[in-house]
């Protein structure tokens, strides 16, 4: 009797063992898919922000085409003015 005492007792503490090393895989794993979470999330919240600069780079761009058009534009009306008046002294000299 006093064997088959020792052999559960011993079977008994190799599950505990067992049940140990399989919680601490467990709680390995979890913490490992915790952090991947977290290294997906910062990358994640990086390309947001990657997109956002884009857009203010693109937004920026615009609007220096647009000052560009308008710089444009107010050379034109300068010529038109310079080309009236010199049309105007004609016509005064004429």
């Amino acid at each position: 009797m006093g064997r088959k005492i020792r052999i559960g007792l011993l079977l008994t503490a190799a599950a505990c063992l067992v049940a140990v090393l399989v919680d601490w895989a467990v709680k390995e794993l979890n913490s490992e898919a915790t952090q991947a979470d977290i290294e997906a999330e910062q990358a994640r919240i990086e390309a947001e922000q990657a997109s956002i600069e884009a857009e203010q780079a693109s937004i920026e761009a615009e609007q220096a085409i647009v000052e560009a058009e308008q710089a444009g534009v107010e050379a034109e009306q300068e010529d038109t003015g310079r080309a009236q008046d010199s049309t105007a002294e004609s016509h005064d000299q004429g």
